[in-house]
C-alpha cells in the first residue's frame, strides 16, 4: 500500500487544521512530517491514525429532543 504523503496546504484541507496546528501536532507525533528534498510533507496515514481516529464521536441531538426536555423540566 502506497504511503499518502502530501504538502502541508493539502493536509490542511484534509484535517481542517491551520498550518500552525499541524506544526504543533508534528512536534508531538513522530513521523507526521517527512522530508522530500526541501519539501516538508505530511504523512496522512500517520495523521489519520494519530489525529483523526482519536477524535471523539459526535453527539447528535435533534431540536425535538430539546423541546421534550424543556417540557419535562
Amino acid at each position: 500500500m502506497a504511503r499518502r504523503q502530501v504538502p502541508i496546504p493539502e493536509a490542511q484541507k484534509h484535517g481542517h487544521n491551520c498550518r500552525s496546528d499541524l506544526y504543533k501536532k508534528a512536534a508531538l507525533i513522530p513521523g507526521l512530517f517527512v522530508k522530500d528534498g526541501r519539501r516538508t510533507l505530511v504523512d496522512l496515514d500517520v495523521y489519520d491514525r494519530e489525529v483523526i481516529d482519536k477524535r471523539p464521536p459526535a453527539v447528535i441531538t435533534t431540536g425535538l429532543n430539546k423541546k421534550n426536555q424543556a417540557r419535562k423540566g
